[in-house]
C-alpha cells in the first residue's frame, strides 16, 4: 500500500504542471473536405519526396540576452506520381521548417509520398494547416482522391 502523502504529491505535481508550464501549444487549423479541396485548388497531384536539403540552419541562437529556437528551412525535391488536375511542373519543391514549433503549427519534410494541393507555382510551403501533406496523414483514405477525378 502507498503513504497517504505519496497521492497528495501526485496531485500537486499534475496542478504545478498544469498552471506552470512554459510552452502554450497555440495551433489551430481549419479542416476542408475533400471535395472543398479539389474545387479550391487548380493544382492536386501525389509526389514522392526523396531528397531533402537544408536551405538555412536552424536550432537554438543568441539573439541580445536571449536564446531563441529558429526554424530555419529545409526544402524537399518532387517526382511527379500521378496528377489528378493542373500541372505540376510549375511546381518545383516543398519547404518547411528544419525545426519545427508546435505553437505555430510549423511541421519539417520528410521522405515519402505527400499529396500536393495548391494555387501556387515554385516552391509550396507546407505547415501542419496545409493541404498538402504525407498520405498516410491525410484525413481520408488515399483511394478516395483518384475517385474525385471521375
Amino acid at each position: 500500500s502507498k503513504p497517504q502523502g505519496f497521492n497528495m504529491l501526485k496531485t500537486l505535481y499534475f496542478i504545478f504542471a498544469l498552471f506552470f508550464t512554459q510552452e502554450v501549444l497555440a495551433c489551430s487549423c481549419v479542416k476542408f473536405s475533400l471535395s472543398e479541396t479539389w474545387r479550391s485548388y487548380e493544382t492536386v497531384f501525389i509526389a514522392n519526396v526523396s531528397e531533402i536539403e537544408i536551405v538555412e540552419e536552424g536550432g537554438w541562437k543568441i539573439v541580445g540576452d536571449s536564446r531563441v529556437l529558429e526554424h530555419g528551412k529545409v526544402k524537399g525535391s518532387l517526382k511527379v506520381l500521378k496528377t489528378f488536375k493542373g500541372v505540376p511542373s510549375k511546381v518545383t519543391h516543398l519547404q518547411a521548417a528544419h525545426y519545427p514549433m508546435s505553437s505555430d503549427c510549423s511541421i519539417t519534410l520528410s521522405k515519402g509520398k505527400y499529396l500536393v494541393v495548391t494555387n501556387k507555382i515554385g516552391s509550396i510551403p507546407i505547415s501542419m494547416c496545409s493541404e498538402t501533406r504525407r498520405l498516410e496523414f491525410l484525413d481520408y483514405p488515399e483511394q478516395a482522391i483518384f475517385h474525385l477525378k471521375k
